[in-house]
């Protein structure tokens, strides 16, 4: 590999991660789009049909999920890693290989399956009333392998980065299709079999025509020319051993979102099915960001490890898992603080006692969102055997749990079966994590483990004082929401991510940060026993960072400023003090310190070299340029200062009442002073000015209250 490129393989991590992510947000906006039409779609049946029938459909639906995730035995999971790898290495012959199987597997196994089903309808045990639950199961069922051809098909397209084809076949077609066919049977007051046959024409349709499309989009990767690359060649032993582990990993999924609701339906009623059915696709909202988050990011990751590039993985994963946990936050906050009122407005009074297992989904769903794509990076990087542990640990608990708890709680019990069937593995992949490029923690990710549940529980704790409805709710979740994006700002790197947004959140940002508090450079002196007491006045206001350079040794005072000599000559700095005098000329210094309450410009002048940077020093009893106390000392001093020919290097107003006296502001920047007259001040008194100053800054009095602080300018040269 030569310098350049190798340059070059360096430089884009950053690139592909900023790609990654926005390939990954424009998903999540149609993730969010098809969410709310689901959402709508989920609202309109369940609002439609009593408890009993939706119940036998949401059994029918589990039942489908259960049989979906067994079908492509694993290669749906597998798919990506080998698709990307053999691309990256131009073995097309195996990259059609990995396609056909799977589509092989998918078709011969579907159709085992729906015999099966139909063999064993006598144990399908829930029906509703017009005796049709079996025909509704089986039609649901019959969806299932249709299902996993469209995640293969998807996944074709996710690999070769095809976001836009994602985006209309998952997030557009199949939710429009699944609408427009509810739509139908409220409108026409049609029955829940042909509700189920909707549901099955609109997979065949959508699957149909994308399998349509990735065949060309197979085409354009294997090129006409390539004749021999177009022979397909089985994977074989590698694609089997890397797959069958993985199908336990997706009997582990389904066992943690449809097994319980499956065992539900055996053991207590369809009424039981209806309320957990009906409130688990609302918690699956915590649930979205990830999902669409990691469309992408598996074969990106896959391609990194295939390139040997750890740190680039490390920052990928660690990045993504930053997103996708503050971007779902607010959402979190709303079904695990606010559950009852989000269950009666989507569903009805009806639906009420479903809030509990609402908010018990809600917490384990968020869990499993901030801990970010472990299973994925295991997967990728081949860390099969913990990645198995954990996912049978989760196939385990699933049943058992709802076995033990079912029968006493009923739905309830399912709920704290599936939470429990989503944490425990949770923890056990992170924990993992240790022995990959990834690493098990991150300082980023540390702070956000500690800020989203401490946000969380005073969300809780508004639920409890005041009860407030859904609009109130949502209030609180968008504000605990900027809480947490602002001391994350730092570790998402939202410029680096959207170059297109840096502009504003330049701004944002700047403002944020126009309180300016002391400079690091002075703690090792504040701690140093050797010095004066004397120094915490010197230390109450530190100016420096005004400076270009904060480093200075020299330092000329005026007489009224003698009293800062032994402060500074104990930090090392060398003074010397004279009067203003003509023929009392001092040498070139780096900094003087006077006071604007005893300046004398033209004395200043005499004495001072030219260039010099001169610190005036303003207080509450400063006057104006004419010696009269004035209403704008600032602007009145400037002006004054530079008639005459000096130039203005910072005027900085210091807040000396507020808890924290070392804060500084531009006088000229009302933002950053506004911002420091909110800050907590010293006291009632202090709250008090405060309140008044601010009043007084948006009438333009900004320098009547902001009096105190430094100017820096330097003498004619």
């Amino acid at each position: 590999m030569t310098a350049a490129a190798a340059a070059a393989t360096r430089a884009a991590p950053d690139f592909r991660r900023a790609a990654v992510l926005r390939g990954s947000s424009m998903l999540l906006v149609g993730r969010v789009m098809a969410m709310a039409i689901a959402m709508l779609t989920q609202v309109l049946v369940v609002r439609y049909l009593g408890k009993a029938s939706y119940g036998t459909f949401a059994y029918g639906l589990a039942l489908s999920a259960v049989v979906q995730s067994i079908l492509p035995l694993g290669l749906d999971r597998a798919d990506t890693r080998f698709l990307a790898l053999y691309d990256e290495h131009g073995d097309h012959r195996r990259l059609l290989g990995v396609v056909a199987t799977e589509g092989t597997v998918i078709l011969a196994t579907g159709a085992t399956a729906v015999v099966l089903i139909w063999a064993g309808r006598d144990l399908i045990g829930v029906s509703n009333a017009a005796g049709v639950g079996f025909t509704v199961v089986l039609l649901l069922v019959c969806v299932a392998p249709l299902a996993a051809l469209d995640a293969m098909v998807l996944n074709v397209f996710a690999v070769f980065a095809r976001p836009k084809a994602v985006f209309f076949r998952r997030y557009v077609l199949d939710p429009g299709l699944r609408l427009f066919v509810v739509i139908l049977l409220v409108t026409l007051k049609m029955s829940l079999t042909a509700l189920a046959v909707g549901y099955l024409a609109a997979g065949a349709c959508g699957t149909l025509l994308y399998s349509y499309l990735v065949v060309r989009l197979l085409r354009r990767v294997v090129p006409a020319e390539q004749n021999e690359g177009r022979r397909i060649v089985w994977p074989g032993r590698p694609l089997l051993l890397y797959a069958l582990p993985l199908l336990i990993a997706a009997l582990a999924y389904s066992a943690t979102t449809s097994l319980p609701a499956v065992l539900l339906g055996k053991i207590a009623a369809a009424d039981d099915v209806a309320e957990l059915r009906a409130i688990q696709p609302v918690a699956a909202l915590v649930l979205v960001v990830p999902t669409v988050f990691g469309t992408l990011f598996t074969p990106q990751a896959a391609r990194l490890l295939a390139r040997e590039d750890r740190a680039a993985v490390r920052a990928n994963y660690w990045s993504t898992a930053t997103w996708v946990a503050t971007i779902t936050f607010p959402v979190a906050v709303v079904l695990i603080d606010f559950p009852r009122p989000v269950a009666t407005i989507l569903f009805g009074s009806r639906y009420a006692d479903a809030a509990p297992m609402l908010a018990v989904l809600g917490v384990a769903f968020y869990v499993s969102a901030a801990f970010g794509l472990n299973g994925s990076v295991l997967q990728v990087a081949g860390r099969l055997r913990a990645l198995t542990v954990a996912n049978l640990v989760g196939l385990a608990i699933a049943p058992a749990a709802s076995v033990a708890l079912i029968p006493r709680y009923r739905g309830m019990g399912a709920a704290i079966a599936v939470a429990l069937a989503v944490v425990i593995p949770q923890l056990i992949k992170q924990r993992s994590l240790g022995s990959t490029p990834v690493g098990s923690t991150d300082r980023g990710a540390v702070r956000l483990w500690l800020m989203a549940p401490a946000l969380i529980g005073l969300g809780a704790c508004a639920h409890l004082l005041f009860r407030p409805n859904l609009a109130v709710a949502i209030a609180i979740a968008a504000l605990a929401s900027v809480v947490l994006f602002l001391c994350m700002r730092s570790v998402l790197n939202v410029a680096e991510v959207f170059p297109i947004a840096s502009p504003l959140l330049r701004r944002v940002d700047n403002g944020l940060r126009r309180l300016q508090w002391r400079a690091s450079i002075a703690n090792s002196d504040k701690d140093d026993a050797t010095l004066p007491d004397g120094l915490a006045v010197w230390h109450a206001v530190d100016w420096r960072f005004l400076l270009p350079s904060p480093d200075f040794s020299r330092v000329w005072l005026a007489p009224e400023c003698a009293h800062e000599k032994r402060a500074l000559e104990a930090m090392g700095i060398a003074t010397t003090t004279s009067t203003l005098d003509a023929s009392d000329a001092v040498e070139a210094v780096d900094v003087a310190f006077v006071d604007a309450r005893t300046l004398d410009v033209p004395a200043l002048e005499r004495t001072l070299p030219g260039g010099t940077l001169v610190r005036i020093a303003f207080s509450r009893d400063v006057a104006g340029s004419r010696g009269r106390w004035s209403t704008r000392p600032w602007s009145a001093r400037s002006r004054q200062l530079r008639s005459r020919g000096w130039r203005i290097e910072a005027v900085a107003w210091a807040a000396p009442d507020i808890r924290r006296p070392r804060a500084y502001a531009m006088v000229n920047d009302l933002l950053a002073i506004r911002r420091l007259l909110r800050v907590s001040p010293a006291g009632w008194s202090g709250v008090v000015r405060g309140r008044l100053g601010l009043a007084l800054t948006r009438v333009g009095l900004a320098q009547l209250v902001c009096r105190e602080g430094v100017l820096l300018a330097r003498t004619p040269q």
